[in-house]
């Protein structure tokens, strides 16, 4: 099953408790198979920070993307758009 989740998330959105919780719940929703597209690298530093505390040592797969790295022709591994992917667990 795939789940898409597609928002803009900034700092001001929702307090620290309340994002917590989406990411709770994203991963639930998605089997721990997230995939995060952000505006910068700055922002998906801190997304995946926030992500990586909220969800501690669950097992997922996280890949994370920039708008700002792809658009200046920046890829990740394999010419992929996702910079980082991160696999914990049992995946």
């Amino acid at each position: 099953m795939l789940i898409w989740d597609i928002q803009h998330v900034s700092g001001a959105d929702k307090n620290l408790e309340q994002r917590q919780a989406k990411w709770r719940n994203f991963h639930q929703a998605s089997g721990g198979r997230m995939f995060v597209v952000c505006d910068n690298s700055s922002c998906m530093r801190n997304i995946r920070s926030e992500i990586n505390y909220c969800l501690g040592n669950r097992s997922m797969v996280v890949s994370l993307t920039n708008l700002a790295d792809l658009q200046i022709g920046k890829r990740g591994e394999g010419d992929c758009v996702w910079r980082e992917a991160r696999n914990r667990g049992q995946y």
